[in-house]
């Protein structure tokens, strides 16, 4: 199906490849076709609608390498596969506005991979691996990171705006995890809710302290401690049963 903004990049007297930057078709970029519209209001108005900019392409061609400023580069104003943009990135040829500039749709205002940007086309893989996806910062994080894992370009429906693995996420996760094993050594035991408290009333005192400790010996049994330790802790509870008892004698 073609889309408002398809035939305006089109180039006459031959027939163009459709395929998908991570949310809609494009008309795929060959070689002679060149940089795209460059008028900078044009595309910052393109940019705060869904649609994008109805006249760039996507570019999938082979990088070159190395990337040389002006004179060996992919083409500007277009939209970068997973495999080029990282390319472009790791090449360190270009300062953080000419990589927002150039491609406003691939890198922030900061010069990193942007936030919104869906996977696109062909993945990027680590130097010697065809394994392990390349990775690019997020706003300068040291733990968000872009995946360049590469999306199937050849679809001809609408891809989901789907997010990329970040390593932010999977260490929020084991923070997560791990704030859910309890330590002995820095939580506190779970504590009963005891009976309120009512002057001369032992039984409520007693109770609510009773209840505390069983529920402090019951998290203690879960493994061996040293006897001086056990000691320590009786001596504790007598003291504060004392405390206590003493407490309620001058309130009566």
């Amino acid at each position: 199906m073609v889309k408002p903004g398809y035939i305006a990049a089109a180039t006459p007297g031959r027939e163009n490849t459709m395929v998908s930057d991570g949310k809609r078709m494009r008309i795929l970029w060959h070689d002679g076709d060149g940089n795209g519209d460059s008028n900078k209001a044009f595309v910052m108005q393109s940019k705060t609608t869904v649609r994008g900019h109805p006249t760039w392409k996507m570019y999938m061609a082979k990088v070159p390498r190395p990337i040389i400023y002006g004179r060996k580069e992919p083409p500007r104003y277009v939209y970068l596969d997973d495999k080029a943009c990282y390319a472009v990135y790791n090449s360190q040829t270009y300062t953080a506005k000419e990589l927002s500039t150039f491609w406003p749709y691939d890198f922030d205002n900061l010069g990193n991979i942007k936030a919104s940007r869906p996977n696109r086309g062909r993945p990027a893989y680590l130097e010697n691996s065809t394994t392990v996806f390349a990775r690019g910062p997020l706003r300068r994080s040291k733990l968000a990171e872009y995946e360049f894992c590469g999306r199937p370009a050849s679809s001809g429906q609408q891809t989901p705006d789907w997010r990329v693995k970040r390593a932010a996420e999977e260490a929020q996760a084991k923070i997560i995890e791990a704030s859910t094993q309890i330590s002995l050594s820095g939580t506190m035991p779970a504590m009963h809710k005891p009976r309120p408290y009512v002057p001369g009333d032992m039984a409520a005192v007693y109770a609510g302290f009773t209840s505390n400790r069983n529920a402090e010996a019951t998290a203690a049994s879960a493994g061996p401690e040293p006897k001086r330790i056990k000691v320590k802790q009786e001596v504790d509870i007598q003291n504060e049963l004392l405390a206590m008892i003493e407490k309620l004698d001058s309130s009566e």
